[in-house]
């Protein structure tokens, strides 16, 4: 989705992603990524903080 431009369905499907296993830190990378290429700065330093909590803990 993100290589065909779809930014907003991929941030969804992320969020889906997140919600089933909440514990790979990569969704939250991932979609910190797209957050920024859509300008939403808060979002992906949200995502950015929930990763490093996540790295804190294991």
């Amino acid at each position: 989705m993100v290589k065909l431009g779809r930014l907003e369905e991929a941030v969804e499907a992320y969020g889906e992603a997140i919600g089933t296993n909440p514990e790979y830190a990569s969704y939250y990378y991932e979609r910190s990524i797209i957050y920024q290429d859509l300008g939403l700065i808060d979002e992906a330093k949200r995502d950015l903080g929930n990763l490093m909590d996540f790295k804190n803990k294991h």
